[in-house]
């Protein structure tokens, strides 16, 4: 089974969501947050998915793992690859 990658991608001043297995990109936005919540929703559609984000320089910050459990419920793994935020 091919599991879909969504990827939360900077475009210039922009930010947007490409999968893996397609060669364009699915949505544009101005906020990233925004569209971390669009691949987000695409993510948790399916009974699997990845969803990466990168960092304002093109590198992978973090990676969401995404799989339904036997009885249906929705688990979630994240795996933080970018330095860690500076602390207060």
């Amino acid at each position: 089974m091919n599991v879909p990658c969504y990827k939360v991608i900077r475009l210039g001043h922009r930010w947007g969501v490409t999968e893996r297995s397609i060669s364009w990109v699915l949505a544009e936005f101005d906020d990233a947050d925004y569209a971390l919540d669009y691949a987000r929703a695409l993510a948790t559609a399916t009974d699997e998915a990845i969803l990466e984000r990168e960092d304002e320089r093109g590198r992978l910050e973090v990676r969401h793992v995404f799989s339904t459990d036997h009885a249906g419920l929705l688990r979630m793994s994240t795996v933080v690859v970018g330095p860690a935020a500076p602390s207060p």
